[in-house]
């Protein structure tokens, strides 16, 4: 999953207005679910993308080609 909801983000219905409004009050009211979500996202992205990580992409794609 790109966004797990609770762990790095908050999931909500995109056509409901409410659910919307309800994830702001939750992220204004809360500094501490704030800071927990941005440095869980921030984790994920910087072990997902580290260089060791996508040069490793970057030679299995190599491979499958040669």
């Amino acid at each position: 999953n790109i966004i797990e909801d609770g762990k790095d983000g908050i999931l909500f219905q995109l056509n409901e207005q409410n659910s919307f409004r309800n994830a702001i009050i939750k992220l204004l009211g809360d500094k501490e679910l704030r800071g927990r979500l941005g440095n869980n996202a921030r984790k994920k992205i910087e072990e997902s993308n580290s260089f060791s990580v996508v040069a490793q992409k970057e030679v299995s794609i190599y491979e499958k080609i040669l």
